[in-house]
């Protein structure tokens, strides 16, 4: 078979088995027919969109989920909904119009096709649009992932006229099937058309069962009444343990309080406690550490960050939590995670006796730091998978694994065979027979077919779009496929089923689980991939936060959480060093005004300094935490002012008067790049209004180099006061009640704020 034979007009037609149906190849038949230029148009533009919509989503089910960013950008948000909006009554007009010119062909006679028959631009269409149903169950979960209103349960993610509209739409195009679609094409058809309906049923299934679910939908309202009753029931008991002994006596659930006889009343949902002893319901965070003792510190703390982010999705339901709980999280954050019983009860500044036990102290307490912020950063990974994650990774266990995935796939074998035997009235195995005689017919002549196309694509119109539309038929069928496997990676590696394998070996401690469990928790290539990913995708680049800096903050967070102290932005740390001369600069009741003054002088003293630190032997802690955390509140005073805690057209305001007055002053007498110019046109603003956060700002720069003698050798003492200073006013903004603005920066990736803000609001630090 050669080239000529396929292109030709008369060229052979090929008969399957046990059919009269015969079919010219369609690289002639697709655009042979006399359609106006609007039609043809219209057809190459909607395979255009089609393969333009293929790749993207397949761009937004990998990179999105490597990134950790759910947010979806409006204008391919607009494209995604608007395409899909679209293309049921476009692909229908187009299947209309296919059909009716497929009928003047045949009364011309310039088709050989059969009454029985459907014009191959038509099977092309009812393959995209059954492909696109497939897909749009895909893009509804992101849409819904990605949504605005980041808040949304999944009582709001599915409504009943969303499940009808989805089955109108798939009875539509069962229909089409039915009545226009004959033959040897029929079984294949049929089969494409109950996977789409399974898929369809298997989505609205998965939201309606998590609705009604005590472990999703429900959860938050149980895991409060039930923290509540224990917090009750135990007392001040706690007060005696110390160390790690606190969280081997955490009766925090991890998994299995749905299994639990409940009853509702005024207050919320109240247990049976007496029942709590039997392991096959309840596993608490307690039963995970007296399994692991201490061998596997990474899935004791999995398990302690779920059982935190139960509780602080409540907060995010607006559910109230009891302030004996904060109490209790302060003991198992502050005191629990210590590695060392001994000292586990002491406070952040506690003094001790020995350089040696100093050194201990010190090396504890960074050890102690980076443990809890591990856990907090996984608590809302956790959080942005519930909220965010397209995958239904909530109802992750083993046996949602079977029936999501390896149950889904023996149903749809099973339709398919029950459509062969309908289709072949009884004779099911001359039927796959047939259908494998033909399958090798069709593959041998696709190569020569692709081979050919390969010659002529370049050379007339009518081939590069024949093969375009190929290429969109596979591009839609495989970006399907890609995603289904995709998902089933993302569920295989997800902490929650690893939560769920671990809850599942503390009630049987099955061996076979305990090596499913230490393979699940290394994944080491998916970690490298999603820190690439972060960097290279996401909008503005991630900057990690140094030790040094997490180390202060933590310590910070201990001492305001353990003494009770009330925080403050900055004051508190001016009084204790002597330095009430700079009171005044944070007097302004706009944290984001106190935050530009302080930056624009902890920038001034940096650069005055600039040439002394490069002669140095490096930068010390205290220049490292004052530097990082001033430019760190400058970026959020600029991108994220929703995270701060006051109005956010104020913040807006004071920002923009003050880069205004900056830009001013650096144009003034051509100032370009040299910062010795810089440093001196700053320091020299004397606008109208002497209140103005740059005039201020740049006032708090002389009195730091001038009058409080930082200048010279007093460099360190100036990084000290500031690296305390700044510690103070970020642990000062990090409790806040705008809970949808770290709802929005999760889906975002994360900021650094949120997880020192979710840290305050557990151990119950407020201003």
């Amino acid at each position: 078979m050669g080239c000529d034979d396929i292109y030709s007009i008369n060229s052979t037609t090929y008969r399957f088995c046990n059919s009269s149906y015969s079919q010219r190849w369609f690289v002639v038949e697709y655009y042979q027919g006399r359609e106006s230029g609007a039609a043809v148009f219209l057809a190459v533009l909607t395979a255009a969109v089609m393969f333009v919509l293929g790749i993207i989503l397949v761009g937004l089910s990998l990179l999105g989920r490597l990134s950790g960013r759910a947010a979806l950008n409006p204008t391919v948000r607009v494209f995604l909904y608007a395409s899909f909006s679209l293309f049921l009554p476009l692909m229908s007009y187009m299947f209309s119009q296919a059909k009716e010119e497929a009928a003047k062909q045949k009364m011309q006679n310039l088709d050989s096709l059969s009454a029985g028959d459907l014009p191959f631009r038509a099977q092309v269409i009812l393959v995209w649009m059954l492909s696109v149903e497939l897909l749009r169950k895909k893009l509804d979960a992101i849409l819904t992932a990605m949504s605005s209103s980041p808040l949304r349960t999944v009582h709001h993610q599915q409504t009943l006229w969303d499940a009808i509209d989805q089955i109108v739409r798939i009875a539509w195009i069962g229909y089409l099937i039915y009545s226009y679609v004959h033959g040897i094409l029929e079984p294949g058809f049929i089969i494409l058309w109950v996977l789409t309906l399974i898929k369809a049923a298997q989505r609205v299934a998965a939201v309606e069962l998590a609705k009604r679910s005590f472990a999703v939908g429900k959860n938050a309202h149980l895991v409060v009444g039930y923290v509540a009753q224990m917090t009750e029931e135990e007392g001040i008991r706690s007060e005696q343990q110390t160390g790690t002994m606190l969280l081997r006596k955490c009766w925090y659930p991890v998994m299995g309080e749905e299994r639990l006889k409940r009853q509702a009343g005024p207050e919320g949902y109240r247990v049976k406690l007496q029942e709590l002893d039997d392991k096959k319901d309840l596993v608490t965070v307690g039963d995970i550490w007296e399994l692991a003792e201490g061998d596997h510190p990474t899935l004791m703390d999995l398990c302690l960050a779920f059982a935190l982010f139960k509780l602080l999705r409540a907060r995010f339901q607006n559910f109230q939590v009891e302030e004996e709980v904060a109490v209790k999280n302060r003991d198992l954050i502050f005191r629990g995670l210590s590695n060392n019983d001994d000292a586990g009860g002491q406070g952040a500044d506690d003094s001790t006796n020995g350089d040696d036990r100093d050194g201990d102290d010190d090396s504890s307490s960074k050890q102690l730091a980076e443990r809890a912020f591990h856990v907090i950063e996984l608590e809302l990974n956790f959080v942005m998978d519930y909220y965010h994650s397209v995958v239904p990774v909530v109802l992750c266990s083993p046996w949602f694994l079977v029936g999501n995935y390896f149950f889904v796939f023996f149903i749809v074998v099973n339709q398919a065979v029950i459509a062969l035997v309908i289709t072949g009235n009884g004779a099911l195995l001359p039927v796959i027979g047939c259908l494998a005689r033909d399958v090798a017919t069709l593959s041998r002549r696709a190569i020569v077919l692709f081979k050919c196309l390969g010659h002529k694509v370049l050379q007339t119109t009518i081939d590069l779009f024949s093969s375009f539309n190929i290429l969109v038929s596979l591009l839609l069928f495989l970006t399907f496929l890609v995603m289904e496997a995709w998902e089933f990676v993302v569920y295989v590696l997800s902490d929650w089923l690893l939560v769920s394998l671990l809850c599942e070996y503390a009630r049987a401690q099955v061996a076979v689980l305990t090596a499913c469990i230490l393979d699940l928790r290394q994944h080491t290539p998916w970690v490298i991939a999603s820190k690439l990913l972060q960097h290279r995708f996401l909008g503005m680049p991630s900057v990690p936060v140094p030790k040094e800096v997490k180390h202060a903050v933590f310590a910070s967070l201990r001492a305001k959480g353990g003494s009770g102290e009330p925080l403050s932005n900055g004051v508190a740390v001016l009084h204790r060093r002597g330095y009430q001369q700079l009171l005044w600069a944070c007097d302004s009741r706009s944290v984001t005004e106190v935050i530009l003054v302080w930056h624009i002088a902890t920038c001034l003293f940096e650069m005055k300094n600039s040439a002394q630190a490069a002669a140095g032997a490096g930068r010390s802690t205290e220049e490292t935490v004052g530097a990082t955390l001033s430019k760190y509140c400058a970026y959020l005073v600029a991108c994220a002012p929703e995270l701060l805690p006051e109005d956010l057209e104020g913040s807006k305001h004071v920002y923009k008067a003050a880069t205004r007055d900056l830009h001013g002053a650096l144009r003034r007498k051509g100032c370009r790049s040299a910062s010795g110019g810089r440093l001196e046109r700053v320091m020299g603003i004397d606008g109208p209004d002497p209140d103005a956060a740059a005039t201020m700002g740049a006032e708090l720069g002389r009195q730091l180099l001038e009058e409080c003698g930082f200048g010279g050798a007093n460099v360190a003492r100036g990084w000290q006061l500031l690296a305390q200073l700044w510690t103070e006013l970020v642990v000062y903004i990090a409790p806040s009640r705008n809970i949808e603005g770290h709802a929005e920066a999760l889906a975002q990736g994360g900021e650094f704020i949120t997880l020192l803000w979710a840290l305050a609001t557990h151990t119950g630090i407020n201003r």
